[in-house]
């Protein structure tokens, strides 16, 4: 079975895109084993990309001095981080 519709089908069960043998965690597509593997790895990469100096987005470019992104992968991801920081004051102003 092509990996698309082996997705297509553990998603529909309710079961994780990636093992398929757990549950998802609500709202999201993977167990939580799999979800903190994902997260373990990406921090690995980070930490991979700091010790070399290239930016933690692409791993191409080097970093600016004191930050952790490229300009280019700044100015890419500026409007997503912007957004979610307005939302953010938005919940907390509403007490949430």
């Amino acid at each position: 079975m092509p990996e698309r519709y082996r997705m297509d089908a553990r998603r529909a069960a309710g079961l994780c895109v990636s093992c398929g043998s757990e549950p998802t965690v609500a709202g999201r597509a993977k167990c939580e084993r799999c979800l903190q593997e994902a997260r373990d790895a990406a921090a690995a990469r980070r930490a991979r990309a700091g010790k070399l100096g290239l930016c933690d987005a692409c791993m191409k470019r080097k970093s600016r001095k004191g930050l952790t992104r490229c300009a280019v992968c700044a100015a890419k991801y500026l409007p997503a981080q912007l957004k979610r920081e307005r939302a953010k004051r938005t919940a907390s102003s509403q007490g949430g």
